[in-house]
């Protein structure tokens, strides 16, 4: 039977080919590549940058995808002590805490969106939860934050299943001379310090940042199972008389350095490295047991890349990078190593054609990964700590494997009047689940500087998790999506856009890490977006966002093995169908915040968020938990360049009302931002 999207999608990629090749010869106008105008000026005079829709720069509105930019200004104007804090105010985002780190959740599903940094993905084939994204990740070197909304697999492969989050940091270009702070806080982060460092001279660039610091004590509850597996042959736990005992989960440390130097367009080398250290506390549904697990996590990248022109349309980027994911997580007294290793390469052609109102973009790249002693647990282990259990261990295995996926993909924008189109298609050969098509298309329209209208359509593939490496093949799952925008700006004073999406999921999973992985499953999804800026005065700025997001589908249902008992000598297991409802996090979320320039050097700011209703069910129970909705309050102040030292001073304050309230966590319920006052001071050289 024919593959009709794989044919069309290698149809496209031989076309444009072809394309260039033909235009090549018969075309002799001068076009703009890389020194062309970025064209900013669109519906209300956009002046926000984006690289990620199409790999080079140009304004988010004429970008081909739902796009936006937060800047380093709103990032330092709001206060946020990490990217969770930056990404909760963004309508349909969802940063939920959990007992490791974060879950993230976009359009309503969790974990499924491509998170990078410096282009470079920052997440684990070995766990979705895995990310080097987490609740310590320094906000010092950023640039912007670059934001995509909806399939991107076209041009970043697998993974970007609801959209894409970029983190472009500073250069030696946009930062010179020197700065150093300090941050002290009863949140998150307890103390910290940065220093950063970046200079331009010629063509050279270099900028680099180093930070590191304490994060609060993980939880003030003790844990009860000190000992279990023992340092034995571990074919049996320890006895209970052994098991229990009285603990405190210590202080969570981190440490980051980002770096990166530019020898003109034709070289940019660039790095990161990450480690963190955070202990914490589970327990189980009842609270009864409770027992410390501490994660452990070294990740980084090394990445050259460059761009020549040959022609004056024409021109190659490349990009080649290695990236690591190293865990150390020790569950009691058991330690489990892991390792991840990720070996990339990408090669693309651009070329400008009709007098620069078409572009025409072809590339091919490489991924190897290699994951060595990947832990896939069969068992619910915390069944296991209880003092009735003499015998048993809960079973795991530690694999290792390698996956090579090449891919070919192919671009083409067009510009024509007030309307710019674009079509895209992706061919993907992944060794574990063979080849894959992606393909994305849409158009922009702006009849007024006042309005514009954006239509996008594409779906996405994500990469097997880790239980389905034990299968010898598994489709990757798919998602389908339908995206459609308005932009109203009537003035320099107001600007508004509102957002509607339908996503059609297909074959998808859901890995508990409790349970496992589910059977695959169908749904739909569908919401609303909206976002508002108002400056009424001078003085004051509005922010406003809003969203709205609901799933239909059939809930998730796990195959779990309950318990095992021996028989003939042999270890038997039992299974148990289990239905859960599908975790979309809250339906409606709120945001709005007003931000007071008092003059040049202080500022004010008060931001209010609204969560609603979140619903989860857990294992042991039999009915679904209701989290409350909640409201919180924030407010900071912003002082700069204190008694003309460059001198900068800020004091924040978190949930003032001090609501205490619950959201779901992987075991069980997490308490959620408590009250918090946190102080940064920094000095410019």
């Amino acid at each position: 039977m024919i593959n009709r999207p794989r044919l069309f999608c290698i149809f496209l990629i031989f076309l444009l080919a072809c394309l260039e090749c033909l235009l090549s010869v018969v075309e002799n106008n001068r076009c703009c590549y890389a020194e062309e105008s970025t064209d900013l000026m669109w519906v209300g005079e956009d002046l926000k940058v984006i690289t990620t829709a199409s790999g080079r720069e140009e304004g988010a509105w004429k970008a081909p995808a739902i796009a936006d930019v937060i800047t380093r200004e709103c990032i330092e104007q709001s206060g946020a002590s990490g990217l969770s804090d930056v990404l909760d105010s963004e309508p349909g985002f969802f940063v939920s805490p959990a007992e490791a780190g974060n879950t993230i959740y976009l359009r309503g599903m969790p974990n499924a969106a491509l998170m990078l940094n410096d282009s470079v993905p920052t997440g684990s084939g070995m766990n979705k939860n895995y990310n080097s994204i987490n609740p310590y990740f320094s906000l010092e070197s950023i640039k912007r934050i670059e934001i995509i909304k909806g399939p991107g697999s076209v041009l970043w492969g697998a993974d970007a299943l609801t959209g894409i989050v970029n983190i472009v940091p500073l250069t030696g270009k946009d930062y010179q001379g020197a700065e150093t702070g300090l941050r002290y806080g009863s949140g998150d982060i307890k103390e910290s310090a940065y220093f950063r460092w970046g200079g331009e001279k010629g063509d050279r660039n270099w900028f680099m940042a180093l930070s590191g610091g304490k994060g609060a004590q993980a939880d003030e509850e003790t844990y009860n199972v000190v000992r279990f597996w023992g340092s034995g042959d571990l074919s049996s736990p320890v006895s209970p008389g052994e098991r229990y005992g009285s603990g405190t989960a210590d202080e969570s440390e981190f440490f980051e350095f980002t770096g990166n130097g530019g020898f003109g367009e034709l070289l940019k080398l660039s790095t990161n490295l990450s480690f963190y250290n955070m202990p914490y506390t589970r327990s189980e549904e009842s609270g009864e047991i409770v027992w410390e697990e501490v994660n452990q996590a070294l990740s980084g990248f090394i990445k050259l890349e460059g761009s020549k022109k040959y022609n004056f349309s024409s021109g190659l980027r490349w990009t080649a990078y290695m990236s690591w994911f190293d865990t150390a997580t020790k569950i009691v007294d058991l330690d489990l190593d892991s390792r991840d290793r990720v070996f990339f390469g990408e090669l693309v052609h651009e070329k400008n054609v009709w007098n620069g109102n078409g572009l025409i973009t072809t590339g091919v790249s490489v991924r190897q990964e290699e994951i060595d002693d990947l832990p896939v647990w069969d068992n619910y282990y915390p069944d296991y700590f209880s003092s009735d259990n003499y015998s048993f261990l809960p079973w795991w295995d530690a694999y290792d494997y390698s996956i090579r996926t090449t891919s070919a993909f192919g671009q083409y924008q067009h510009t024509v009047k007030q309307v710019d189109m674009w079509i895209g298609g992706r061919w993907d050969d992944h060794e574990q689940s063979g080849s894959n098509v992606s393909y994305n298309t849409g158009l922009s329209w702006t009849p007024s500087k006042q309005w514009g209208v954006k239509c996008t359509y594409g779906n996405a593939y994500r990469t097997p998790v880790a239980k389905q490496l034990q299968e010898e093949k598994t489709d990757m799952e798919n998602i389908e999506t339908l995206s459609g925008q308005t932009e109203w700006t009537p003035n320099k004073k107001i600007q508004m856009d509102v957002t509607g999406f339908y996503s059609r999921l297909r074959g998808g999973y859901v890995e508990d890490s409790a349970i496992g992985l589910s059977e695959p499953i169908n749904r739909d999804f569908y919401g609303i977006e909206f976002k508002m800026k108002y400056s009424p005065v001078q003085p004051l700025d509005v922010n406003s966002g809003i969203s709205w997001v609901n799933s239909s589908g059939r809930d998730v249902h796990f195959r779990y093995n309950d318990y095992s008992y021996y028989e003939n000598g042999q270890i038997v297991d039992h299974y148990i169908d289990i239905y859960e409802p599908y975790d979309t996090g809250p339906e409606i979320l709120f945001n709005s915040d007003v931000t007071w320039h008092i003059n040049k050097w202080l500022s004010a700011r008060l931001e209010c968020r609204y969560i609603s209703e979140i619903s989860a069910r857990y294992l042991l129970d039999d009915e679904v938990q209701t989290y409350d909705d909640v409201w919180l309050i924030d407010a900071g102040i912003r002082i700069k360049d204190m008694f003309r030292w460059k001198l900068n001073a800020d004091i924040i304050a978190k949930n003032i009302l001090d609501q205490s309230y619950l959201q779901p966590g992987i075991f069980g319920p997490v308490q959620g931002e408590k009250f918090s006052l946190e102080l940064k001071f920094s000095k410019r050289f």
